[in-house]
């Protein structure tokens, strides 16, 4: 295996990279890891990644997961949080734990447990994260930068990209962005009711 350590100056996430990996080396490190959250581990097509999230990357996923969960309150939504939540599908070799991700309970019927419906992925990687979510048949992803949140949707096996997220419509993704990035998740959620838009 070849070994590349990537340092990101723009929020310092620690991030290895081996090359050549195999399956049984994704799911080795899972093993030894046990049931800690950190580091989070990447797998797809001969690639390996193992992140040690930076302080602002933990900062942004949480303020944005407790921005997100409060608007879907606020809105009787019923969003199910599934947090990093080890992904994979052995037999196209696709594995990942994202940052944040979701299921949407429908009326009365129990949540789908087999992937989740929506996954929040902040900062860059080495893995491409469209390919590694579609051949996870993720319905929606979104992508946090330092320019905001884009939201893309999955139709016939590909993302494309959407304005609004469709499973939440009624949420501003460029306010959302906005208000993370405030002092305090306190001042954040003061100004959350701002979130609201007409479907």
């Amino acid at each position: 295996m070849v070994t590349e350590i990537v340092a990101s100056p723009s929020d310092l996430d620690g991030l290895v990279v081996l090359k050549s990996a195999r399956w049984s080396d994704f799911e080795r490190l899972l093993e030894m890891r046990g049931p800690h959250s950190v580091p989070r581990m990447s797998y797809f097509d001969g690639v390996l990644e193992i992140l040690s999230p930076s302080k602002h990357h933990q900062n942004l996923k949480r303020c944005l997961a407790r921005l997100l969960e409060a608007w879907a309150d606020a809105q009787a939504v019923a969003l199910v949080p599934l947090g990093s939540w080890t992904l994979r599908d052995t037999i196209r070799g696709a594995g990942v734990e994202p940052d944040e991700c979701y299921a949407l309970q429908r009326g009365e019927a129990a949540v789908r447990l087999e992937r989740p419906d929506l996954v929040i992925e902040v900062g860059e990687r080495r893995i491409p994260r469209f390919r590694l979510y579609e051949a996870l048949e993720v319905p929606e992803l979104w992508l946090v930068r330092d320019g905001g949140i884009t939201a893309h949707v999955l139709c016939h096996g590909r993302y494309r990209v959407s304005v609004k997220s469709p499973m939440l419509p009624g949420l501003d993704l460029a306010r959302l962005h906005e208000l993370s990035s405030l002092p305090t998740l306190a001042a954040a959620k003061r100004r959350l009711a701002e979130l609201t838009c007409p479907a």
